[in-house]
């Protein structure tokens, strides 16, 4: 849990890729390494790493699920060590269930954390906002395709906050660059994480009446329907035509051909005999005023229903 992230250059292993064929951006995994106090042992000398680890030796591996969650919370742009740390609690205290020495534990856990975590928070947020940006970069250019939810890298507070905000004071959602642009306001205090989230909202509003107010964008929508032939699902289509402004242009990616299609619908045969389906890739709009994107990645359970979709996968 207190271990070191790997470098930021292993993550980033974006590539260019041509015009024609832009895939989507590939995605940083998190790093987590269950409840580690390898960093004790670092900073304070293997016998108090040994120390530690026996005491935590009873619950360390009914936490890990707690750990990994924590080691999550650090690299994501939007939480603050304190909330991170008070989530920690939180679940030690669900895995604990009525068990108090266990509780008793698990403060100790989250006091070390408190206490020793900063570097680690800072290094985590710092590395989350640098591949954010590295994101924003690649739309910017269409090097890769990928939108703020796609990248795993933004509290999800912060996606909603943006859409709402943007959407009550301009009469429209945000394209994907706008919304980057919003989220990547946000600006880490190394010495004290617990405002920066506040300060963050308050720029947003500011950037929002400041550049905004005046503006129009697409908006890249689609909905599914399923086709049906004698009571068996053939085929399921997704329809943009709902997406917003004039005059629009639709362009599809979709991964199982790899080729791109110019048109509002986009249309993929159902497995022969039924089975699981897979529709992943992403839908892109565009006209005079910007463009907008959505990732799709969906799987269906196909059968004979006639009605869409049919059983959702979870």
């Amino acid at each position: 849990m207190l271990k070191k992230i790997i470098p930021l250059a292993v993550l980033l292993s974006f590539s260019n890729l041509s015009v024609a064929t832009v895939h989507l951006c590939p995605v940083s995994t998190k790093v987590t390494n269950g409840c580690s106090f390898d960093d004790i042992g670092e900073n304070y000398g293997e016998f108090v790493e040994s120390i530690a680890e026996v005491i935590a030796s009873p619950y360390s591996g009914d936490f890990t699920p707690s750990c990994n969650a924590h080691d999550i919370c650090y690299q994501t742009v939007g939480k603050t060590q304190q909330a991170c740390d008070h989530e920690f609690r939180e679940n030690l205290y669900d895995e604990c269930g009525i068990d108090p020495l266990c509780k008793v534990y698990a403060d100790t856990f989250v006091e070390a954390v408190q206490a020793n975590g900063i570097d680690h928070y800072n290094y985590g947020v710092n590395t989350a906002i640098s591949i954010a940006g590295h994101a924003e970069s690649n739309i910017a250019v269409e090097s890769c395709v990928t939108t703020p939810k796609y990248t795993d890298r933004y509290n999800p507070d912060m996606i909603n906050y943006v859409k709402n905000e943007f959407n009550s004071r301009v009469g429209r959602n945000p394209t994907t660059a706008e919304e980057f642009d919003l989220l990547n306001l946000y600006s880490l205090n190394e010495i004290d994480s617990d405002d920066d989230y506040t300060n963050w909202t308050n720029s947003v509003v500011s950037h929002i009446q400041n550049n905004y107010l005046n503006t129009s964008g697409p908006e890249a929508i689609y909905y599914k329907q399923s086709e049906t032939f004698r009571g068996y699902t053939q085929a399921f289509i997704l329809h943009s035509d709902l997406s917003k402004g004039q005059p629009v242009n639709y362009k599809w990616h979709m991964a199982h051909n790899h080729q791109e299609e110019f048109d509002s619908d986009y249309r993929k045969t159902t497995p022969p005999a039924g089975g699981m389906m897979y529709i992943n890739g992403y839908l892109r709009v565009d006209n005079n005023d910007g463009k907008d994107y959505i990732v799709i990645d969906e799987s269906f359970y196909v059968n004979s229903c006639t009605s869409t979709p049919c059983d959702i996968e979870p």
